[in-house]
């Protein structure tokens, strides 16, 4: 599947674009942990209010997905508010 055609450049020459959350991946090691907890209401009550304002940072795995390397909780937080897609920007990372 080719990534979503809405783009938003950046100062940096990033790109931010929007992927379906079906397409992402959570990094195995994280160190922070997502928990439906009083700051996931915040959050939840944010993106509700603003949307997504910070995009996730991804990197494209091989077998065409992408994998969370910051972002965790906002995925989380739009999947309980039913978002089908979220902004990322895409890094070629190691």
């Amino acid at each position: 599947m080719p990534v979503e055609e809405k783009t938003e450049q950046w100062e940096t020459g990033e790109k931010v674009v929007e992927i379906e959350l079906e397409r992402l991946r959570t990094f195995t090691n994280h160190p922070f942990k997502v928990q439906a907890d009083s700051q996931m209401i915040e959050l939840q009550d944010s993106i509700r209010k603003y949307g997504i304002l910070n995009p996730l940072i991804v990197r494209p795995r091989p077998e065409g997905v992408y994998e969370i390397i910051s972002g965790h909780r906002r995925k989380f937080a739009a999947e309980k508010l039913g978002y089908r897609k979220v902004p990322v920007i895409i890094r070629a990372m190691n």
